[in-house]
């Protein structure tokens, strides 16, 4: 079902994480702005938006050999990014890019 939004309004997100082995500490930031997990998810959290693309960041520490097996962010009750199976090479990893409102079923309007 597609939602017309607009700068500055505010809006519902869902994150789900799932790791195997050792991870330390992780911080999810969507638009720049933090959000706290509880038990490696959180539903319904919300944000204002600050325009097309929705800007997601995600940082996490761990052991060498540990893997982020889920990393989910949901909004509109559609699933926009999803990642999984990514191994930590080293012992922190930063996944950051921008995702298009159509990945959402969101369009922005003036």
């Amino acid at each position: 079902m597609q939602k017309e939004v607009r700068k500055g309004d505010k809006i519902h997100v869902t994150i789900k994480l799932e790791f195997e082995g050792t991870i330390r500490n992780h911080a999810i930031l969507i638009e720049n702005q933090f959000i706290p997990t509880i038990n490696s998810q959180r539903t319904n959290h919300e944000i204002v938006l600050d325009g097309d693309p929705l800007q997601v960041l995600g940082r996490f520490t761990g052991v060498k050999g540990s893997s982020i097996k889920k990393f989910e962010v949901k909004i509109n009750r559609k699933t926009g990014y999803k990642v999984s199976d990514v191994k930590f090479k080293y012992d922190e990893i930063e996944i950051k890019l921008p995702v298009p409102f159509s990945k959402f079923d969101l369009t922005q309007i003036d």
